[in-house]
């Protein structure tokens, strides 16, 4: 019997998807690194705020493949106004890994901004890089293109990348 229309539509979009990823239309906003051999001794954490800047808390967080107990630092300078509109910002993280403990990475909103914020809890995650410092050097272990992503208090964004 004769494709409907409706039919005839899906079937030209299903054939031009694979076009536009060979075009690279479809290419992942994320870039996974690989975590070092050695001991990761600290981590610095880039942070792009897009067009909804916050007061909120927020924190980098890891877990290690032996402990699922999770390590948050939160981040921003005391006294400074971080996380503003358009604003990228670079944080040092002290926290060890041995090597190969890295299990896993993300950024959390935990609110809690001031009573009389006038950027409130939510916030415009635009950017986010994790390079992991090492006694031999660092290595990326994600980089994040516009991600234009919007955290309200209680979210968070993990990347889904392997280590």
């Amino acid at each position: 019997p004769p494709c409907s229309p409706q039919e005839i539509a899906l079937h030209r979009i299903l054939l031009t998807l694979p076009l536009l990823a060979l075009a690279g239309c479809f290419t992942s906003p994320i870039t996974c690194g690989e975590a070092p051999a050695e001991a990761i001794d600290s981590f610095q954490v880039t942070i792009g705020t897009g067009d909804d800047a916050t007061d909120a808390d927020i924190y980098f967080c890891i877990t290690r493949v032996s402990d699922a107990a999770r390590d948050c630092v939160k981040l921003g300078i005391a006294g400074e106004d971080d996380f503003d509109e358009g604003s990228t910002e670079d944080y040092e993280v002290a926290l060890a890994v041995d090597a190969g403990e890295l299990d896993r990475l993300w950024i959390e909103n935990r609110g809690d901004a001031p009573d009389l914020s006038l950027d409130g809890d939510d916030w415009a995650l635009e950017s986010f890089r994790v390079i992991a410092r090492t006694a031999s050097g660092s290595t990326l272990l994600v980089e994040t293109e516009t991600l234009r992503l919007l955290l309200d208090d209680g979210d968070e964004f993990e990347p889904e990348c392997e280590y």
